[in-house]
């Protein structure tokens, strides 16, 4: 009994010293392949990393307002409050058509996405009179 909890301590320890060095080694080694492969320093692959997670942070908040704006939208309209969410339709295309329309900002470019929601913007600003108030258009 003596000698058999020291080997059952020992092999326990192996066994768990074996999973993590097989668990960590593997992934260690195809980062460092990685950053061979594509000529890249591993510390800016921990860096891009860091990035894709924040990006992936900002989406997933982009969403979350996306959906909360939809969610008030059909509340507003279900219970027959059409101004409201006109409103706030208006409000947030106005918010944009700042946010990104044209500006004296020289250095800030539009990518051909927000031209095409801005020129969007812009046309339905000439039938909507809710919206072309708001913009500022005459």
């Amino acid at each position: 009994m003596k000698k058999l909890v020291p080997i059952l301590i020992a092999l326990i320890l192996g066994i768990l010293i074996g999973w993590a060095l097989g668990f960590t080694r593997p992934r260690l080694k195809a980062e460092l392949e990685f950053c061979r492969n594509v000529n890249i320093n591993p510390s800016e692959l921990r860096s891009l990393i860091q990035t894709n997670k924040a990006i992936a942070a900002y989406i997933d908040e982009d969403n979350s307002r996306t959906a909360l704006l939809a969610l008030y939208t059909l509340l507003k309209l279900h219970a027959g409050d059409i101004e409201a969410a006109k409103a706030r339709a208006v409000e947030k295309l106005v918010q944009y058509h700042h946010d990104y329309g044209p500006s004296d900002k020289a250095n800030i470019k539009q990518s051909d996405t927000q031209r095409a929601i801005l020129e969007k913007i812009e046309r339905a600003g000439q039938s909507i009179p809710e919206l072309k108030r708001a913009m500022g258009n005459p």
